[in-house]
């Protein structure tokens, strides 16, 4: 996919996160499927967003192969004493964007601003959606 297409595609997953978000507050029937489709949307939005940016810096030459491991999701292996890119590894949202902006800016992002907070909170949310450790979860009740 060309990157123009990817980051029309990333906007318009996020466009599409908005309307069922406000789908869910204009409605009194279905809001609870409505605010997980915009969760769910959201989150695919933002890893569309990331990926492609990850892409490009994993084109660089002045990269670590554990930068690139991290970059292209993929793990290091050693082979026949060097070491080299293997099969897929993933690696948490949020650790993937503390890097991006540590090693590419030189600064650490700050944990403490709020906006770091809300995307915790909502990675929380998340995971209790694709990975129910209960049944009867109130989820996304506190959009």
């Amino acid at each position: 996919m060309r990157v123009a297409a990817i980051d029309e595609f990333a906007s318009s997953l996020l466009e599409e996160a908005k309307r069922f978000l406000e789908k869910a507050t204009a409605h009194d029937s279905g809001e609870q499927a409505y605010l997980h489709a915009a969760l769910m949307l959201g989150f695919c939005a933002l890893e569309a967003h990331t990926n492609p940016i990850s892409d490009e810096f994993s084109i660089r030459g002045d990269l670590s192969i554990a930068d690139q491991s991290i970059l292209t999701e993929r793990d290091i292996r050693l082979e026949h004493g060097e070491f080299k890119l293997g099969p897929l590894k993933m690696y948490r949202l949020e650790d993937r964007i503390l890097f991006l902006h540590l090693r590419f800016s030189g600064t650490p992002l700050n944990r403490n601003a709020i906006w770091w907070g809300e995307l915790s909170s909502a990675i929380s949310l998340r995971n209790q959606l694709t990975h129910p450790r209960g049944a009867g979860n109130n989820l996304c009740s506190s959009f």
